[in-house]
């Protein structure tokens, strides 16, 4: 099942302990344009409800499951301290090398250009074992970021390619993947090509039916296996 929520991510509404695998990126406090989420909040404000929102999403992980967090260089430091005081552990840092948007990297009016984003890897509890895929074992991801023009399109400010969840999520076990910051639902995309229950949280109306729009396309699109009964179709909740 793929349930998508209409909701804020700090009031998630599963039970304790009901997800394997949580992949996200929350906002960065940059002042983009993310409808009705204010992304300039004062900075204590910023960390207090970034504090708030990963107490909730730690207290929906299973024993033994993982969260991976895409972020800026500077959140880096802020979201592993929050992560070790609510009790997650540390496991590393995973890089994802965006090349199509070097662009005048020699002409940029700050220090270096932006050209990588950072994906934080904690666990809870336990570790347990890795599945084997075709995809490599290297922390080092080298995708394009989305453009307009590109086949899976652009429809949100702080869009990630369907491949960077696609490939993290084909070697981490379980089944049920979580998304307090859907957006425009990619990681929903990644978890039904790996064959994983998706939830999708998205505070902004018009991302949500975004979202819903890209979930209801992928699933109609034909798999590569043989399915015995309409019981194991996936099929997507309302919109809360």
């Amino acid at each position: 099942m793929n349930l998508l929520i209409n909701g804020d991510a700090k009031n998630i509404p599963l039970a304790d302990g009901s997800i394997d695998i949580v992949f996200t990126s929350p906002p960065y406090n940059v002042n983009l344009n993310y409808g009705v989420y204010q992304d300039n909040k004062d900075s204590d404000e910023f960390y207090n409800w970034l504090f708030d929102v990963y107490c909730e999403i730690g207290r929906v992980m299973k024993d033994g499951s993982r969260i991976y967090s895409v972020l800026s260089d500077k959140l880096l430091f802020e979201m592993k301290t929050i992560q070790e005081d609510i009790g997650l552990n540390f496991v590393q840092i995973l890089t994802w090398c965006k090349p199509n948007i070097s662009g005048k990297a020699g002409r940029i009016p700050g220090d270096w250009n932006f050209l990588t984003e950072q994906i934080l890897l904690f666990r809870k509890g336990k570790r347990t074992p890795m599945l084997n895929s075709n995809t490599n074992t290297h922390s080092y991801f080298e995708i394009c970021t989305p453009q307009s023009n590109f086949k899976e399109g652009r429809f949100h400010p702080a869009q990630f390619p369907i491949e960077l969840p696609n490939r993290i999520i084909s070697r981490t076990p379980g089944k049920v993947i979580l998304d307090p910051f859907m957006g425009a639902g990619s990681v929903g995309i990644a978890a039904i090509r790996n064959e994983r229950d998706f939830i999708g949280i998205e505070i902004d109306n018009d991302y949500c039916n975004i979202a819903k729009k890209r979930i209801e396309i992928e699933l109609m699109q034909p798999k590569l296996m043989n399915i015995k009964d309409n019981a194991n179709q996936l099929t997507i909740g309302e919109i809360i």
